[in-house]
């Protein structure tokens, strides 16, 4: 699904000052897989999943979605391969404050203005999230986990092949965060392959596997040890007595 090859990026900084972001990484990612990148902050994990997702371009370095060369692609055809097989999920949900859901969810295939019906294919999203029965309420109207899920049927909607989370439950309490990760979780379950951003090793622990990033190189690539799983979690807080 996705291989990356000697990947190397560098930032200007300034007058002659530059930023080494990535020193030669390397990693395959397969279909179905459910995949944190972890690191401190300077480590490049940015980086890497805006090159992942075509937002940037690697110096040099081979990247290959589905055996397609995406860094030789030009700018028009990296596009629209996001539009059609990247789905991108971040931190603050971006969604318009007087649309409600389902119009929220609609806006890629507005964009995209891709054929069929745009709202029998934005319920449908909002149904793999578990969330057909808010579809006409605005996000105000909506807790910060519901707009999160929001957030990722948007992404859901044009059918990707891959989810990109960068950090999707960094202003989220314990529970939403759980339900985020059900969905995550699930969405893997069904084959599609999902990639995260976290800070937070109990996040990494619903995933499968953790890959770890110092310096703007790869120095862990591991299953997760004790994995846990978001549903059972949900269950476990429903079961909590608040006092």
């Amino acid at each position: 699904m996705i291989q990356l090859q000697d990947i190397q990026k560098k930032y200007r900084t300034g007058p002659g000052a530059e930023v080494q972001a990535l020193r030669g990484v390397s990693l395959t990612i397969e279909q179905g897989e459910f995949v944190a990148i972890m690191g401190p902050s300077g480590c490049g994990k940015s980086t890497l999943m805006n090159i992942l997702g075509t937002l940037d371009r690697p110096d040099s370095g081979s990247y290959r979605l589905h055996g397609d060369d995406v860094a030789g692609l030009d700018d028009k055809a990296l596009s629209k391969l996001r539009n059609r097989r990247i789905g991108f999920v971040f931190q603050s949900f971006n969604l318009l404050p007087l649309a409600s859901a389902q119009e929220n969810v609609s806006l890629p295939l507005l964009y995209a203005q891709a054929p069929g019906d745009v709202g029998e294919r934005s319920r449908k999203a909002l149904e793999l999230v578990g969330l057909v029965d808010r579809a006409h309420h605005r996000p105000g109207e909506l807790s910060g986990g519901q707009q999160q899920r929001v957030a990722i049927a948007r992404a859901l909607v044009t059918d990707p092949e891959v989810i990109l989370a960068d950090e999707p439950t960094g202003n989220l309490d314990t529970r939403a965060s759980a339900e985020v990760m059900a969905v995550l979780e699930d969405l893997a379950g069904k084959g599609k392959t999902v990639v995260l951003v976290t800070h937070e090793p109990d996040i990494a622990a619903y995933t499968r596997r953790v890959i770890a990033l110092r310096d703007g190189q790869v120095v862990s690539d591991t299953p997760t040890s004790e994995r846990k799983s978001a549903r059972q979690e949900l269950d476990r807080l429903g079961k909590e007595v608040t006092p």
